[in-house]
């Protein structure tokens, strides 16, 4: 009797041993795939949206690797259509600011170009319609008011425009 005792309790701790090795197993088959998809989802925290997941249970685990990795994805889609917008963003500040730029260096070329042009009809009032010098300044009115136009019209483009339409009564305006 004592020997069968023996036997059982061998019997016993044996199989006990065996289904802690068995659980211990598949413990480690649920916990290893999670602790994977936890020390992802911190990298994916932190900005690296490319953190690998390569998990292929056919379990509950896997249906849940499947849906990170769909979200990740989308994320990554989010990040490269956030940063071409900021790239959008940037390049329009510049063309903004060169804007800003032109209109003030158009601005500054108005005056000095309004004294040549002024300075041009002068002396064609002093000289003589005749004299050699006239032929000159006519031209030098001509091409100065030709840049002036050129100068109205990038200003009034970089300008904006509000256009107001409102209804008005033409016989008022005709008569």
């Amino acid at each position: 009797l004592e020997g069968l005792m023996q036997k059982a309790v061998l019997l016993v701790a044996a199989v006990f041993i065996i289904a802690a090795i068995v659980a211990l197993f598949f413990a480690r088959s649920i916990v290893s795939p999670i602790e994977r998809l936890t020390v992802a989802s911190h990298a994916i925290a932190r900005g690296d949206f490319h953190a690998a997941i390569d998990i292929k249970a056919k379990n509950e685990v896997g249906a849940l690797s499947t849906a990170f990795k769909q979200m990740q994805e989308g994320l990554v889609q989010r990040d490269r259509k956030l940063e071409q917008a900021r790239m959008e963003l940037i390049q329009s500040e510049k063309l903004s600011a060169l804007g800003r730029m032109s209109a003030g260096i158009t601005h500054e070329l108005k005056n000095p170009l309004a004294g040549i042009i002024g300075f041009a009809q002068l002396g064609q009032r002093v000289l003589a319609e005749d004299h050699q010098v006239t032929r000159y300044l006519k031209l030098i009115e001509k091409e100065g008011k030709r840049t002036k136009e050129i100068i109205d019209s990038l200003l009034k483009f970089a300008r904006k425009e509000d256009v107001k339409f409102e209804k008005i009564a033409l016989n008022k305006v005709a008569e």
